[in-house]
């Protein structure tokens, strides 16, 4: 009798030791420490490029404005909130349509900017990274992340008057900026307390340029219609530079470039 033949084959189960697994963790960690800082920074770059084309229809709005206005920038709203007439950003006084949360454009609709380019998008007047600020909402000023150089004023407090754009010395001047004071609260509420500042004011760190992007620095806009990131750095050279030292006219800057005085200060 022909020995039966056996047809079942041994199944050999796999698995993996505890070691082998805690190896497997460790290299997925380690893939996952390498990769989220790439995340993060391409992700900083986005919300850097959607500002840099925010800021650029806030600065060609006001080189149309000026076309349609004999010349003249709009006001720059350097009137802690209680504004004698319209400005680049709003009208009258600022807490009140910050508060008016069930018709919000109408709070930027105040100012001359809104219908140049911008409407109905609201949006270009605040930075996506600015706008998470854990103080955004605690300030007077909430309707921009950009805030305007005082030097259009003339440097003169709650006085209702701008500047020709043909008399600045040079179109390169800086018409705007992001200030931002990481982790100062009340500096950080000072600088937004209306629409806008001084290039550098002794003892107010907030008034200059802040380093909103990439933690070295922000975006600025150009009187000819340019904007580009700027470091901190960079910012402070023009800003805090002795008055009557800069490349312009009387030692004007890019930043200090008043024409109601005679060096720009």
């Amino acid at each position: 009798m022909k020995e039966a033949i056996r047809t079942d084959k041994v199944r050999t189960v796999v698995a993996f030791t505890l070691i082998e697994l805690l190896v497997v963790i460790a290299i997925i960690a380690i893939l996952a420490a390498m990769l989220l800082p790439v995340l993060n920074q391409a992700k900083q770059r986005g919300l850097g490029t959607q500002c840099l084309s925010n800021e650029r229809q806030v600065v060609l709005a006001a080189t149309e404005y000026a076309g349609d206005s004999g010349d003249y920038l709009p006001y720059c709203n350097a009137d802690l909130g209680q504004a004698p007439g319209p400005g680049w950003l709003y009208s009258g006084t600022l807490l009140e349509p910050v508060l008016n949360k069930d018709d919000p454009n109408i709070c930027w609709a105040s100012g001359v900017l809104f219908s140049y380019h911008l409407m109905p998008n609201s949006k270009a007047f605040l930075c996506p990274v600015d706008i998470q600020d854990p103080y955004y909402d605690l300030r007077a000023n909430q309707l921009s992340s950009y805030v305007w150089d005082f030097a259009d004023s003339g440097f003169a407090e709650q006085v209702y008057k701008s500047t020709k754009l043909s008399q600045i010395w040079s179109p390169e001047c800086i018409l705007f900026w992001e200030p931002y004071t990481p982790g100062e609260s009340t500096m950080a509420l000072r600088a937004f307390n209306d629409g806008a500042n001084y290039p550098y004011f002794p003892g107010y760190p907030s008034e200059g340029l802040g380093p909103l992007h990439y933690n070295t620095g922000a975006n600025v806009g150009h009187l000819d219609g340019s904007v580009n990131f700027m470091t901190v750095t960079n910012f402070n050279n023009d800003a805090e530079s002795p008055a009557g030292t800069g490349p312009g006219r009387g030692g004007r800057t890019y930043l200090w470039w008043s024409t109601y005085s005679s060096d720009g200060h």
